[in-house]
């Protein structure tokens, strides 16, 4: 399987366009910000890349409502990605979540599993393309009480 890095050096493979979705990526990173920003700009999707929790939250108190879904690292510099998603998710119930991170999904105290869903670092563009779709789809309903 190859990594996201690998994946972004690979031509791009045609994929469902997902014209008209936005895509906040909250990544410290940058490397793995810009890889995740490319992969889904490839995808079709619009997307917002911010290097923390406070430039993600300062984004979304101008523009929430353009904001379809967040790819989020679970643990950065200046908060934890969880609560951030908690409180942006409880701002606009319709967001859809995806909190990436290295650390085993046990590590975390709080279960997040109904809430968002969870992808495993590293992960391959393919992935990160699943992931999206994943909580785009039908199939995944997050608890909106």
């Amino acid at each position: 399987m190859a990594t996201l890095a690998q994946e972004c050096a690979m031509p791009p493979v045609p994929v469902e366009p997902e014209d008209g979705r936005t895509v906040l990526v909250v990544e410290d990173d940058r490397f793995v910000r810009e890889a995740a920003c490319e992969v889904l700009r490839e995808s079709g999707f619009d997307v917002i890349a911010a290097e923390s929790a406070a430039a993600a939250q300062a984004y979304c108190f101008f523009d929430a409502e353009r904001v379809d879904a967040v790819l989020c690292d679970a643990m950065l510099p200046d908060g934890s990605g969880v609560e951030l998603c908690r409180r942006l998710a409880a701002e606009n119930p319709a967001l859809r979540v995806v909190l990436a991170s290295g650390y085993p999904l046990q590590h975390f105290a709080s279960t997040f599993e109904e809430e968002f869903h969870f992808l495993s670092k590293p992960y391959s563009g393919e992935l990160l393309k699943k992931a999206l779709q994943h909580v785009f789809s039908n199939e995944f309903k997050r608890d909106e009480t």
